[in-house]
This record gives C-alpha cells, sequence and structure tokens, in this order.
C-alpha cells in the first residue's frame, strides 16, 4: 500500500471520530506487515482514558472462529471428528443425529433463545452455568430439521462443551495453552465476567447520548461469544491464517503446530486455521466465517469476515486471502458501523476513494417541525389508521419522549405499540423536546433515541445527521409544508423509506 493511502485513510478515520462516528481500535495488515494501527475515543468515558491497539475489547461473534479452531485442533489429535455427532462427547445432548460438523455450520437446526427478548431480560443478565443456559434452549422446539441453516449461538455453547469434554480442560484455558499462548496472544482470552481484565474498555450505548450499555454476563456467551481481544492480538492471529491459506502446499507449521506444540495425529504438521477449511464448504456461514464476494476497486474479490454485536461492543474482522489483507475494526460503543468502515477501508486499498464527509449544522431553524409517526406501507393496524388525527400523533409522541434509557434498551416500550395496534418494525418516529429534534427507530436488534442535526433544507425537503451513526434522515414535505415521507440512509448506505398517515 502507498503511503499516501495510508494518509488517507489517517485522515478519514481521523474524520470520522471527530464526528463522533468511530470509537474504538482499527489495525490494517497486509500479511505481517501493519499498514495502519490506531486507537479513537475513549476505553472509559468516565476516566477519560484513551483506546489503543492493545485495548482489551469484548469480540462477541468472532469468537465462533476460536471455537471452531479448538475443534480442528482436536479433530488433528484424533480425539473427535468433524461428523461424530455431538451426543458421542456429550451424552446428554438429546439430539442423536446432529453432527458436529452441522453445529459448525449452523445447519443443526438448533433455535436461539438469545435473540429473545425475554432471553435477554430475564436470563442474560445473570450467571448461568453453560449447561443450564443449554437446557433452556434445549426445552424449546427445534428451528428446522438437520441440514437447514439457522444461525445459533447455543450451537457453538454446545462446541464449547465438547471442547471442554474432549480435552479434559475449560474453555477458556484450552484456548490459552494451545492457541492464544503460542500465538503471543497475551491480551486475549475467555471472559468469565468476573475476572479483572487489565485496562479493558467499557461498553456504550446512545439514548439521546452517550451512556452505559445494558450489563450482559461475559461467562453466557460461552462458545459463542464470550471473548475478549485487541486489535494486535487479532493482527497476529490474522497473519498466520493468511500465512497458512497461502502456503503452497495447503500444509502450514503456523498456527496449528505453534498451537499443538507437535505433529498431528495424521503424521503431517497439521492444516492451516479454519479458514482453509471455510474456503473448501460449500455453506457460505461456517466455522464461525462468512463467506462472498464482493467488488472491490472494480474487481469481485473473496472476503471472509467476522462480525460481532454484543451490549457496548461491536466488532468486525475481514479477510482477503488472496491478497493476504486484514481489516480489524473493533469498538466499545454499539452503534459504531464497523461493518460499514472495514468495507470502505477494504475498498480504499484497492483504489476506492474514502473521505468522511464533514456535514456541518445550519444556523437557521426547520421551515416545519420533523415531528412524526413515519410507517412503512406495509405496515396495518389492527384498531384502524393510526394515528386518528393529528392529536393522537402527538400524544403517542410524548409517550415515546418520555421513555428512559432503561425502558428502551429493555423493550418496555412496547406496549405502547400494542395499544397502537401496529408493528413497529421499519417504524421512524421523530419528536421533539426543548428545542431539539430526535428521532427513535430499531437498529439491528435494539432501539435507540438518536440526536438530529438539521444540515440542508429546501421548501420541499429537509436533511437530518443523526448523532454517533453516519446516517441521515430526510423528511419530504407537501405543498402545504407537511412532512409526509422519511428516508433513512444507514452508514452502509442501505435505505429505510416511511410515511405519515395521510390523514393528518
Amino acid at each position: 500500500m502507498e503511503p499516501t493511502t495510508t494518509s488517507v485513510l489517517e485522515r478519514a478515520l481521523a474524520a470520522y471520530a471527530a464526528q463522533g462516528y468511530l470509537q474504538g481500535a482499527v489495525l490494517v495488515g497486509k500479511g505481517p506487515d501493519i499498514l495502519l494501527r490506531r486507537g479513537y475515543g475513549h476505553a472509559s468515558e468516565e476516566h477519560a482514558v484513551p483506546n489503543r491497539p492493545d485495548t482489551p475489547f469484548r469480540i462477541a461473534s468472532l469468537s465462533k472462529a476460536f471455537t471452531a479452531q479448538a475443534i480442528l485442533l482436536l479433530r488433528e489429535e484424533g480425539r473427535l471428528a468433524l461428523d461424530d455427532t455431538a451426543c458421542r462427547h456429550l451424552p446428554s445432548f438429546p439430539y442423536r443425529e446432529i453432527t458436529i460438523r452441522q453445529l459448525l455450520t449452523h445447519t443443526a437446526g438448533l433455535g436461539d433463545l438469545t435473540f429473545s427478548l425475554e432471553y435477554w431480560r430475564v436470563h442474560q443478565r445473570v450467571y448461568h452455568p453453560p449447561g443450564e443456559l443449554l437446557e433452556l434452549q434445549l426445552k424449546q422446539p427445534r428451528a428446522a430439521r438437520p441440514g437447514t441453516f439457522r444461525y445459533s449461538n447455543f450451537g457453538y455453547m454446545v462446541l464449547g462443551l465438547i471442547v471442554k469434554a474432549c480435552s479434559d480442560l475449560s474453555f477458556g484455558d484450552f484456548l490459552r495453552s494451545r492457541l492464544f499462548d503460542p500465538l503471543g496472544m497475551i491480551r486475549t482470552g475467555h471472559d468469565d465476567g468476573r475476572t479483572v481484565i487489565p485496562e479493558a474498555a467499557a461498553g456504550y450505548s446512545i439514548h439521546r447520548e452517550l451512556v452505559r450499555a445494558e450489563h450482559a454476563d461475559a461467562a453466557n456467551g460461552f462458545g459463542g461469544f464470550s471473548l475478549y481481544a485487541t486489535a494486535d492480538d487479532l493482527h497476529r492471529w490474522s497473519a498466520c491464517v493468511l500465512e497458512g491459506v497461502r502456503s503452497s502446499d495447503g500444509r502450514t507449521g503456523t498456527v496449528t503446530a505453534a498451537a499443538t506444540g507437535e505433529r498431528g495425529a495424521s503424521g503431517g504438521t497439521g492444516e492451516s486455521p479454519s479458514i482453509r477449511t471455510v474456503l473448501a464448504s460449500s455453506d457460505a456461514c461456517a466455522f464461525g466465517w462468512a463467506r462472498r464476494r464482493i467488488l472491490l476497486g472494480g474487481a469481485e474479490r473473496t472476503v471472509l469476515s467476522l462480525t460481532g454485536d454484543v451490549s457496548g461492543f461491536r466488532a468486525q474482522l475481514l479477510l482477503l486471502p488472496e491478497e493476504a489483507v486484514h481489516v480489524i475494526v473493533l469498538s466499545n460503543r454499539n452503534l459504531t458501523p464497523v461493518e460499514a468502515i472495514a468495507r470502505r477501508i477494504a475498498g480504499h486499498l484497492f483504489g476506492e476513494p474514502f473521505q468522511a464527509e464533514e456535514r456541518q449544522a445550519l444556523p437557521e431553524p426547520p421551515l416545519s417541525s420533523p415531528a412524526g409517526v413515519y410507517l412503512p406501507e406495509t405496515v396495518g393496524t389492527t384498531t384502524g389508521a393510526f394515528p386518528a388525527d393529528a392529536d393522537a400523533e402527538t400524544a403517542f409522541l410524548a409517550r415515546l419522549a418520555g421513555l428512559s434509557a432503561g425502558e428502551v434498551s429493555d423493550g418496555r416500550f412496547y406496549p405502547l405499540f400494542e395499544e397502537a395496534g401496529f408493528d413497529p418494525a421499519g417504524m421512524l418516529a421523530v419528536f421533539e423536546e426543548d428545542g431539539r429534534s430526535y428521532l427513535f427507530q430499531q437498529i439491528g436488534y435494539s432501539w435507540y433515541v438518536l440526536p438530529l442535526v438539521l444540515v440542508r433544507q429546501t421548501e420541499r425537503e429537509a436533511e437530518y445527521a443523526t448523532g454517533y451513526v453516519d446516517g441521515s434522515l430526510t423528511l419530504r414535505r407537501e405543498k402545504h409544508g407537511t412532512a409526509r415521507t422519511a428516508v433513512y440512509q444507514g452508514p452502509d448506505g442501505s435505505q429505510r423509506t416511511a410515511f405519515r398517515r395521510s390523514g393528518i
């Protein structure tokens, strides 16, 4: 990569951080070489401790790649086979036909309670042994027949228990002794929710302003999303993975040999990390990784990615195996658009422009109030047209404005929609308070209240920038000035369009 490319990336990411869109650490590498390595914002807002590339972050579902690697190490030693049934190693596991390979590729047909509001409220906040959480999931009907893709954190919890059963070590100790320590990943580990992790970042969210993220006991992510790591350590991992993938004979003494300290059961040095297995798999999501072809710099390229999101933390790791490039974006704010940032960085490495747009607030007030409830055209109601009139809309927005951060994050606002008789999916609600405007909307699995800043307006249109996330809300007015159409554009360029009911 040319020095000018590095300087462009540094300027663009610094501008992102200055506008409040980036908080965390970014590292870009090519093979073992580091091209960019920076921290942004604070690891602790309370104590003004800066983020650094060696700051430990929770990495959420990036953990799955390490669980998969642990399984592959045990396979090399002859302790298990990928087509073994899970119950061979966990006799109490009730589904006798489910295999380890199906668990690794999310094709075991298991559901996932971790995405349910009840699980979040009741179970995720407090400690449960892994077996106890698994029992909760197993009481639920299976989501699909084995062989059908259904993403499942619980499938990886089962894999973590298999690692423990086959190694006679705890899950965390196995990863530490067989992967992390041999690779020099000294600030990476399994978070049991109790052990003090020196200099670890705290997690944050957004409710009008920066707030502490809701607590989620890290131990409950056992096997699926329980690890913490630094950008520096993930660079060490990525460089070894890419070296293994690019070795001429498909064998390598990098990660696997370093981790085992000996030859595999087959007598060779062992296969390269799970990436080679992913590349050979027919599944687009396997062994913790997602595989796809995307357009970068005018050419389609193979990209392998890991994405994580848990209680105030987001993480993204992109690997381009053919080019030996890796991009790591870690954040301790749950709205940082890590996927979009990593994608733009990768694109710039292959000649795409990358410039953070600096949007300035207009000094004048909006020509008309942005407040309103905007719903997708497909949303119907069980109580007739909602809202019935302007007074009903105003009252509804006042109730949304009165919600606390805890009520929003805990989903305690859903009765408001039940009373109104509509599904809030796709809704964009704008309310005003103390001279400021706020957008209430769902992003991913969670709901947020984001500040809005007017940055452009004409007689028929007003554009607002959303605070803390690189998005925008455009309101289109009718001739008499009332906003009727709302278009939200996210950091990845995706759009959501919603409409105000015509009776208002």
